[in-house]
């Protein structure tokens, strides 16, 4: 998919992930987002690329660190 947006990744660190069904894969592929907020807050990102096929998903580090109140 990121090839379709026209998206590059860049080689970083090994890690493992865990995905929802509780298997592991490995990857050493990232892309840096410039994500904007609103309310004139932004942040540089870094995502894990995996090349597996399932929907995205936002881990656990992205929401612990970045907290988002979500209204459902």
């Amino acid at each position: 998919m990121l090839n379709w947006l026209g998206i590059d990744s860049h080689k970083g660190p090994r890690v493992r992930v865990r995905l929802a069904d509780a298997s592991t894969v490995f990857t050493d592929r990232f892309i840096s987002v410039l994500v904007d907020f609103g309310g004139g807050v932004a942040s540089l990102l870094r995502f894990t690329v995996l090349d597996v096929e399932c929907p995205s998903i936002l881990g656990m580090p992205f929401l612990q660190r970045m907290n988002p109140m979500i209204d459902w």
